[in-house]
């Protein structure tokens, strides 16, 4: 989607969380063999699917498919020993996957989500091991997700916010000149926007803009609008304080990021040649 390199003809498939950088994302498709549950067919028909999606979808949601396969294959190994191929998905083991994520993983009923979307994908593509009945049913189960800001709500000791206290010492040791000039930057950066620190590993020089008038000068920054899910690269203007504009002019050659350039998508599967 955001124009990555992507080799799937690779046993382990490697792109970046963002085509401008990020976590380096891997796909180690050999993981799926152990244990050996899904057939060599069931373990094709999930490459295609991924390598389907790998031109419309962020990095991300690739990972967080395939990570999908890896827990309902070991989920899998511990309610049957025979090999599986998705036409033995019946409508009692899917609830079942179901209500073991609820019960014992963070992620609650999105891997069930994300597996009722791949098998909308097979019988979207007419594939024989989907049933477009069982896929009905699947379509009437409700999935509750994850919980969204539990760290904050719940004002976790080390994921949580910051307290008054804190806030007051790091504010303190900033107007006192402590640390290095890039360090008092990048804190004062994220105290005045509070935005995602992805936001911020992924700006780039022109992102910072000084205007001047005979009066005053004024600054303000692009920051990127990150988990947007589009392919072009959107940004809001924030205005910052002179101090931070100040700071960030004089540092930015080793704050900011350099983008390099983009590489055009190109999409290769071996192995899986009839698949109907």
């Amino acid at each position: 989607m955001d124009d990555q390199l992507v080799d799937t003809s690779a046993v382990c498939w490697r792109f970046r969380s963002s085509s401008d950088g990020g976590k380096l994302i891997l796909i180690p498709w050999d993981r799926l063999d152990e244990p050996a549950i899904l057939s060599d067919r069931a373990h094709c028909l999930a490459k295609l699917f991924l390598a389907d999606k790998v031109s419309r979808k962020k990095a991300r949601t690739i990972e967080n498919d395939f990570r999908m396969f890896r827990r309902f294959q070991d989920w899998l190994g511990s309610v049957r020993r025979s090999a599986f191929d998705w036409s033995d998905l019946t409508e009692g083991l899917a609830p079942a996957f179901l209500a073991h994520g609820v019960e014992h993983t963070a992620d609650k009923g999105n891997d069930f989500s994300r597996l009722r979307t791949f098998y909308r994908w097979g019988v979207a593509r007419q594939h024989l091991d989907f049933d477009p009945g069982l896929f009905r049913i699947l379509q009437s189960i409700t999935a509750v997700g994850n919980s969204k800001g539990h760290s904050v709500r719940f004002r976790d000791s080390v994921k949580g916010p910051f307290s008054p206290d804190e806030l007051l010492l790091i504010s303190t040791a900033v107007s006192q000149g402590q640390g290095a000039d890039q360090d008092r930057a990048i804190v004062m950066l994220h105290l005045e926007l509070g935005h995602n620190p992805n936001a911020s590993a992924r700006l780039r020089n022109k992102d910072f803009v000084r205007y001047e008038t005979k009066s005053a000068v004024a600054y303000q920054v692009e920051v990127l609008r990150v988990k947007k899910r589009t392919s072009r690269r959107e940004t809001k203007s924030r205005p910052i304080s002179a101090a931070l504009g100040s700071s960030a002019r004089q540092s930015r050659e080793r704050l900011l990021h350099v983008h390099h350039g983009r590489i055009a998508p190109v999409t290769r599967l071996r192995g899986c040649r009839g698949m109907r």
